[in-house]
């Protein structure tokens, strides 16, 4: 049985519609193809730069802490330096005074010109080391009559209150743990050095320096002075 004409004219028109969808559907997936097929290769090559650039980037980040931490030690270094120098100064000037009065004194010795002739206590310093000691610094000088040697003792005394009522007694100087020997005997100058202890109980307030000279060329004389104040104490 022969089909129809009207069949026969329209299998041509689908086998083209079939051919044009055939058509753009494959390019369609050529098209996609191109384009993942290039995202894939960019995935590929950026990767690689961005892990070598993170690779740098921590390596320059390594290197910096580690310039700044030479650059710490050296700042710390010059600082210790400067305050090791400013200490060292410090010193130095201090030393420099002590030595400006020791030259005062012996000129003072020397060319008494302006200074008053006899025994004299020339210095008497007292410096806490603690709650109930002093340290002590005497000297004893001849001016203008030290053509010939004098000698004598001294004694020290402590003037305060011990239960409400006032007291002196009196000191033992110490040099280490022995006694301290305060007999002198110079034609210019002697300088005696120790500690003394405030007896328990006593709320000292004077300390006195009797100066007893041997034979009758100078007095008998006395210095008193403050009992210095332990660090702490008004």
């Amino acid at each position: 049985m022969t089909p129809p004409a009207a069949t026969r004219r329209s299998s041509p028109r689908r086998y083209r519609f079939s051919g044009l969808l055939l058509f753009l559907i494959g390019g369609a997936l050529v098209h996609y193809g191109h384009i993942d097929g290039w995202w894939w290769l960019l995935q590929a090559t950026s990767q690689p730069q961005l892990e070598r650039s993170l690779a740098e980037g921590e390596q320059q980040i390594q290197q910096l802490q580690q310039q700044l931490a030479v650059a710490q030690h050296q700042t710390e270094l010059a600082e210790q330096s400067r305050q090791q120098l400013q200490q060292s100064v410090t010193t130095l000037e201090q030393q420099l005074l002590t030595l400006e009065d020791e030259l005062a004194f012996y000129r003072g010795i020397i060319a008494p010109e302006e200074r008053t002739a006899g025994l004299q206590i020339d210095r008497l310093e007292l410096t806490p080391i603690g709650a109930d000691r002093i340290r002590y610094r005497l000297v004893l000088t001849q001016i203008k009559g030290n053509n010939s040697g004098v000698a004598g003792h001294i004694t020290m005394q402590l003037q305060g209150v011990r239960e409400g009522e006032a007291v002196v007694l009196p000191l033992t100087p110490m040099v280490g743990s022995e006694a301290a020997d305060l007999t002198f005997q110079f034609r210019y100058f002697q300088d005696f050095t120790g500690e003394l202890q405030r007896p328990a109980g006593v709320e000292p307030e004077w300390l006195s320096v009797v100066v007893q000279p041997q034979g009758h060329r100078y007095r008998r004389f006395e210095r008193v002075v403050p009992w210095p104040a332990a660090d702490g104490e008004g």
